[in-house]
């Protein structure tokens, strides 16, 4: 177990753990787990993509500065991991999102992949790959 600011962080999660704890918590809107499952010096890395605020952070106060931005700006509709591929100590994780804008009221959805990188039960690198997608009239490949 690792001690930080009287808060015990799990180092005995897997990676896969780890990443589904930072959903859990996305989706809670828990930004101290957040903060537990995230490294000091995180690095938080989106390539493409058409939401607001998504450029690199680094360091844990950044990353959940960008968490907290999120909650003020946009309701999430809808947040779905379609597939998880742990290995080792990297977990690729293949999802969508779906939020409204609040200021405009505008439905913003994307399809994207997320790398991770962990280390300890913490999350030292995310690098997302994302893709601004149309109003869907029909499934995805996977269903879904």
């Amino acid at each position: 177990m690792s001690h930080r600011k009287g808060t015990t962080v799990s180092s005995h999660l897997s990676p896969e753990d780890t990443v589904r704890a930072l959903y859990g918590a996305f989706g809670a809107g828990d930004l101290e787990a957040l903060g537990q499952v995230l490294a000091d010096d995180v690095r938080w890395i989106y390539i493409g993509g058409a939401a607001p605020g998504r450029q690199a952070r680094r360091g844990r106060r950044e990353v959940l500065s960008f968490f907290a931005d999120i909650y003020r700006q946009a309701d999430i509709q809808d947040f779905s991991v379609h597939r998880v591929m742990p290995s080792d100590a990297t977990v690729i994780v293949q999802g969508s999102e779906t939020a409204r804008l609040k200021h405009d009221g505008a439905i913003v959805t994307s399809d994207w992949v997320q790398i991770f990188d962990v280390e300890d039960g913490e999350v030292t690198t995310m690098t997302e790959y994302s893709v601004p997608v149309p109003a869907r009239t029909e499934p995805r490949p996977d269903g879904t």
